[in-house]
């Protein structure tokens, strides 16, 4: 097809966002996703050994002293173990939403630990 033959029918989040529009998702995962992908997230460090691994106690604490948003398990290229990483979202509204929603996800974990 020519581009003269498309017919835009909607718009979508990255041109929303960067237009300042309100954007649509279809829960909080949808969402953390978004905000990854566009570079809005940091990957923070653990406190205790410097480096970006942790071990899910750590993590959780890390979640519920308020230092990170998220937890995720990365693996690089397939060569090494994955690791349990935490990220922080720039915009403090997001984080607040995904650290609540990841927080509830491993409540049976935390029950467990007390």
């Amino acid at each position: 097809m020519r581009d003269d033959e498309l017919q835009l029918i909607a718009r979508g989040n990255v041109w929303r966002y960067h237009h300042h529009k309100p954007l649509i998702f279809t829960g909080i995962e949808e969402e953390a996703n978004f905000y990854k992908r566009i570079g809005r997230t940091q990957q923070i460090r653990n406190k205790e050994t410097h480096i970006y691994r942790f071990t899910i106690e750590e993590a959780l604490l890390a979640l519920q002293n308020g230092e990170a948003d998220s937890i995720s398990v990365e693996s690089m290229f397939g060569l090494i173990e994955p690791m349990v990483c935490v990220w922080k979202f720039l915009d403090e509204e997001v984080g607040k939403r995904v650290r609540a929603k990841t927080l509830e996800g491993f409540a049976d974990v935390l029950q467990k630990k007390q």
